[in-house]
Protein backbone atom coordinates (compact mmCIF):
# COMPACT_ATOMS: atom_id res chain seq x y z
CA UNK A 1 0.00 0.00 0.00
CA UNK A 2 2.81 2.40 0.90
CA UNK A 3 4.41 1.68 -2.49
CA UNK A 4 1.36 3.01 -4.32
CA UNK A 5 1.20 5.97 -1.97
CA UNK A 6 4.78 6.88 -2.85
CA UNK A 7 3.98 6.59 -6.55
CA UNK A 8 0.93 8.84 -6.22
CA UNK A 9 2.92 11.39 -4.19
CA UNK A 10 5.66 11.31 -6.81
CA UNK A 11 3.17 11.94 -9.60
CA UNK A 12 1.64 14.86 -7.68
CA UNK A 13 5.06 16.40 -7.03
CA UNK A 14 6.08 16.10 -10.69
CA UNK A 15 2.74 17.59 -11.79
CA UNK A 16 3.11 20.50 -9.37
CA UNK A 17 6.65 21.16 -10.61
CA UNK A 18 5.50 21.08 -14.25
CA UNK A 19 2.71 23.54 -13.54
CA UNK A 20 5.14 25.81 -11.69
CA UNK A 21 7.64 25.75 -14.58
CA UNK A 22 4.83 26.54 -17.05
CA UNK A 23 3.61 29.51 -14.98
CA UNK A 24 7.12 30.91 -14.57
CA UNK A 25 7.89 30.45 -18.28
CA UNK A 26 4.58 32.02 -19.31
CA UNK A 27 5.17 35.06 -17.08
CA UNK A 28 8.75 35.42 -18.33
CA UNK A 29 7.60 35.27 -21.96
CA UNK A 30 4.95 37.90 -21.23
CA UNK A 31 7.54 40.22 -19.66
CA UNK A 32 9.81 39.81 -22.69
CA UNK A 33 6.90 40.58 -25.02
CA UNK A 34 6.14 43.78 -23.10
CA UNK A 35 9.78 44.86 -23.28
CA UNK A 36 9.90 44.29 -27.04
CA UNK A 37 6.67 46.22 -27.58
CA UNK A 38 7.89 49.14 -25.46
CA UNK A 39 11.25 49.31 -27.21
CA UNK A 40 9.83 49.18 -30.75
CA UNK A 41 10.02 52.54 -32.50
CA UNK A 42 8.15 54.09 -35.43
CA UNK A 43 7.71 57.60 -36.85
CA UNK A 44 4.66 59.82 -36.73
CA UNK A 45 3.53 61.93 -39.69
CA UNK A 46 5.82 64.77 -38.63
CA UNK A 47 8.83 62.48 -38.70
CA UNK A 48 9.15 62.35 -34.92
CA UNK A 49 10.02 59.16 -33.05
CA UNK A 50 7.01 57.39 -31.53
CA UNK A 51 6.89 54.56 -28.98
CA UNK A 52 4.11 52.79 -27.13
CA UNK A 53 4.88 54.49 -23.82
CA UNK A 54 3.60 57.75 -25.35
CA UNK A 55 0.07 56.38 -24.98
CA UNK A 56 0.31 57.31 -21.28
CA UNK A 57 -3.07 56.38 -19.74
CA UNK A 58 -4.82 55.68 -23.03
CA UNK A 59 -5.48 52.27 -24.52
CA UNK A 60 -4.06 52.04 -28.03
CA UNK A 61 -6.05 50.42 -30.85
CA UNK A 62 -3.49 49.38 -33.46
CA UNK A 63 -4.36 48.48 -37.04
CA UNK A 64 -1.78 47.46 -39.65
CA UNK A 65 -2.69 48.32 -43.23
CA UNK A 66 -1.95 50.52 -46.25
CA UNK A 67 -3.70 53.40 -47.99
CA UNK A 68 -4.07 51.63 -51.36
CA UNK A 69 -6.00 48.79 -49.73
CA UNK A 70 -9.20 48.29 -51.81
CA UNK A 71 -11.67 47.21 -49.13
CA UNK A 72 -10.45 45.62 -45.88
CA UNK A 73 -8.58 48.66 -44.52
CA UNK A 74 -11.24 51.30 -45.27
CA UNK A 75 -13.95 49.04 -43.85
CA UNK A 76 -11.98 48.40 -40.65
CA UNK A 77 -11.10 52.07 -40.15
CA UNK A 78 -14.65 53.21 -40.91
CA UNK A 79 -16.08 50.72 -38.41
CA UNK A 80 -13.55 51.84 -35.82
CA UNK A 81 -14.38 55.52 -36.37
CA UNK A 82 -18.12 54.82 -36.00
CA UNK A 83 -17.54 52.68 -32.89
CA UNK A 84 -15.50 55.42 -31.21
CA UNK A 85 -17.97 58.13 -32.19
CA UNK A 86 -20.72 56.13 -30.51
CA UNK A 87 -18.87 56.05 -27.19
CA UNK A 88 -19.16 59.73 -26.36
CA UNK A 89 -16.70 60.76 -23.62
CA UNK A 90 -15.56 57.14 -23.30
CA UNK A 91 -13.70 57.47 -26.60
CA UNK A 92 -11.13 59.74 -24.90
CA UNK A 93 -9.74 56.65 -23.17
CA UNK A 94 -8.66 55.20 -26.52
CA UNK A 95 -6.04 56.12 -29.09
CA UNK A 96 -6.72 54.64 -32.55
CA UNK A 97 -3.48 53.99 -34.46
CA UNK A 98 -2.98 53.23 -38.15
CA UNK A 99 0.40 51.72 -39.01
CA UNK A 100 1.15 51.75 -42.73
CA UNK A 101 3.12 48.69 -43.83
CA UNK A 102 3.67 50.15 -47.30
CA UNK A 103 6.45 52.73 -46.74
CA UNK A 104 7.38 53.01 -50.42
CA UNK A 105 3.99 54.44 -51.43
CA UNK A 106 2.58 55.70 -48.13
CA UNK A 107 4.39 58.93 -47.39
CA UNK A 108 3.34 60.92 -44.29
CA UNK A 109 1.32 63.27 -46.53
CA UNK A 110 -0.49 60.37 -48.19
CA UNK A 111 -1.28 58.76 -44.84
CA UNK A 112 -2.54 62.03 -43.39
CA UNK A 113 -4.86 62.66 -46.32
CA UNK A 114 -6.12 59.08 -46.15
CA UNK A 115 -6.93 59.14 -42.44
CA UNK A 116 -8.77 62.44 -42.77
CA UNK A 117 -11.56 60.49 -44.47
CA UNK A 118 -12.22 58.50 -41.28
CA UNK A 119 -11.39 60.24 -38.00
CA UNK A 120 -8.96 63.05 -37.20
CA UNK A 121 -8.12 61.28 -33.92
CA UNK A 122 -6.48 58.33 -35.70
CA UNK A 123 -2.71 58.51 -35.25
CA UNK A 124 -0.81 57.70 -38.43
CA UNK A 125 2.53 55.95 -38.10
CA UNK A 126 5.13 54.64 -40.50
CA UNK A 127 8.81 53.78 -40.50
CA UNK A 128 11.60 52.00 -42.30
CA UNK A 129 11.17 48.47 -43.54
CA UNK A 130 13.16 47.18 -40.56
CA UNK A 131 11.14 49.21 -38.04
CA UNK A 132 7.82 48.07 -39.48
CA UNK A 133 8.87 44.43 -39.55
CA UNK A 134 10.06 44.63 -35.94
CA UNK A 135 6.97 46.48 -34.72
CA UNK A 136 4.48 44.18 -36.45
CA UNK A 137 6.38 41.08 -35.36
CA UNK A 138 6.10 42.00 -31.68
CA UNK A 139 2.30 41.95 -32.05
CA UNK A 140 2.25 38.73 -34.03
CA UNK A 141 1.03 40.61 -37.12
CA UNK A 142 2.32 39.77 -40.59
CA UNK A 143 2.35 41.40 -44.01
CA UNK A 144 3.88 40.76 -47.42
CA UNK A 145 3.98 42.61 -50.74
CA UNK A 146 2.67 40.86 -53.86
CA UNK A 147 4.50 42.64 -56.65
CA UNK A 148 4.26 41.65 -60.30
CA UNK A 149 7.10 41.88 -62.79
CA UNK A 150 7.25 45.11 -64.75
CA UNK A 151 5.15 47.15 -62.32
CA UNK A 152 6.86 48.15 -59.11
CA UNK A 153 4.19 50.59 -57.94
CA UNK A 154 0.96 48.70 -58.55
CA UNK A 155 0.79 45.86 -56.06
CA UNK A 156 -1.27 44.37 -53.26
CA UNK A 157 -0.16 44.00 -49.65
CA UNK A 158 -1.36 40.94 -47.77
CA UNK A 159 -1.63 41.84 -44.09
CA UNK A 160 -3.15 40.85 -40.76
CA UNK A 161 -6.60 42.43 -40.48
CA UNK A 162 -7.02 42.30 -36.71
CA UNK A 163 -7.12 45.17 -34.27
CA UNK A 164 -4.60 45.02 -31.42
CA UNK A 165 -5.19 46.65 -28.04
CA UNK A 166 -2.06 47.82 -26.24
CA UNK A 167 -1.21 49.73 -23.08
CA UNK A 168 1.72 52.09 -22.48
CA UNK A 169 3.33 49.29 -20.41
CA UNK A 170 3.46 47.10 -23.53
CA UNK A 171 0.63 44.74 -22.55
CA UNK A 172 -1.38 43.78 -25.61
CA UNK A 173 -3.76 41.28 -27.13
CA UNK A 174 -5.62 40.67 -30.38
CA UNK A 175 -9.19 41.89 -30.52
CA UNK A 176 -11.61 39.53 -32.32
CA UNK A 177 -12.67 40.92 -35.69
CA UNK A 178 -16.09 42.58 -35.53
CA UNK A 179 -17.70 43.82 -38.76
CA UNK A 180 -20.47 45.57 -36.87
CA UNK A 181 -19.46 48.93 -35.30
CA UNK A 182 -21.85 48.39 -32.38
CA UNK A 183 -20.30 45.02 -31.56
CA UNK A 184 -16.84 46.53 -31.90
CA UNK A 185 -17.75 49.38 -29.55
CA UNK A 186 -19.06 46.95 -26.92
CA UNK A 187 -15.94 44.80 -27.21
CA UNK A 188 -13.63 47.79 -26.84
CA UNK A 189 -15.38 49.04 -23.70
CA UNK A 190 -15.51 45.55 -22.20
CA UNK A 191 -11.84 44.98 -22.96
CA UNK A 192 -10.80 48.31 -21.43
CA UNK A 193 -12.57 47.55 -18.16
CA UNK A 194 -10.99 44.12 -17.86
CA UNK A 195 -7.53 45.34 -18.79
CA UNK A 196 -7.65 48.00 -16.08
CA UNK A 197 -8.61 45.35 -13.52
CA UNK A 198 -5.99 42.86 -14.68
CA UNK A 199 -2.77 42.61 -12.72
CA UNK A 200 0.22 43.85 -14.73
CA UNK A 201 2.13 40.63 -14.05
CA UNK A 202 -0.70 38.47 -15.35
CA UNK A 203 -0.68 37.65 -19.10
CA UNK A 204 -3.71 38.92 -21.02
CA UNK A 205 -5.95 36.15 -22.33
CA UNK A 206 -8.04 36.66 -25.44
CA UNK A 207 -10.84 34.52 -24.01
CA UNK A 208 -11.26 37.00 -21.18
CA UNK A 209 -12.63 39.65 -23.51
CA UNK A 210 -15.05 37.65 -25.67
Amino acid sequence: MSKYLYIICGILVISAMSIGVYIVSDNYASRMERILVKEAELRDLEGKSWQIEQLNEKLGIVYFGYTSCPDICPTALNNLAIALAGMGEESKNFQPIFVSVDPDRDTPAVIGEYLAHFDKMILGLTGTEAQLKSFSWTFGATYSLRKSEGNEHDYVVDHTANLFLVTSEGRFFTLPIKDNPDDLRKNLIRAKKKILKQDVATPLKLSSFT
